[in-house]
């Protein structure tokens, strides 16, 4: 019965150790920092591990809101000795009808020990600039707006899209 005992105290002992050593770093990087409708990018990543020897990594990525992933779907790393890194790469397409937002690609990694299987997750934020298709620009008014006096608001439309730039002229008498 004893010997019972100490084996089982050595083998939760033994899983503990194990628990705490098993780990895994994932570091990535974006090929540009801002990304526009219809663009592509390439997100790097980098998997470091710290711990025990790993017998197998698997990183699935997930698209968040207008964003697809084109290449990379799975990446399946086999194993990972300790202290050592490992290289992966996956290919994403902005939606062509993004607007101006932050999406993001969810990263779930399994990671193997000979016995034991650990999760990580993890979010890359992707930032989507949509150009604005109409801008008003030089904005100028001919005097300071104030009650009683007659001002002359001056601007300028731009549409990006459609090729269309035109300025207007207001004159209004400011009434309290």
């Amino acid at each position: 019965m004893k010997k019972i005992i100490i084996l089982i105290t050595f083998l939760l002992l033994v899983t503990a150790v194990e628990a705490s050593i098993a780990s895994i770093n994932v570091s990535w990087q974006l090929s540009t920092s801002t990304l526009k409708p219809s663009s592509i990018a390439t997100i790097s990543l980098t998997i470091s591990n710290p711990g025990i020897d790993l017998t197998s990594i698997v990183i699935i990525p997930k698209a968040g809101p207008y964003v697809k992933i084109t290449s990379g779907d799975k990446i399946d790393l086999d194993g990972l000795s300790s202290l050592s890194t490992s290289q992966g790469a996956l290919s994403i397409k902005v939606d062509d009808d993004a607007p101006s937002t932050t999406s993001y690609i969810y990263l779930e990694v399994d990671y193997y020990t000979g016995t034991s299987s650990y999760k990580k997750t993890l979010y890359i934020p992707i930032t989507i600039i949509r150009e604005p298709v109409l801008q008003i620009e030089n904005i100028n008014f001919s005097d300071r707006p104030e009650p009683g006096k007659t001002v002359t608001l001056s601007f300028n439309f731009n549409n990006s899209k459609f090729k269309f730039y035109s300025s207007r002229v207001f004159r209004r008498v400011i009434h309290k």
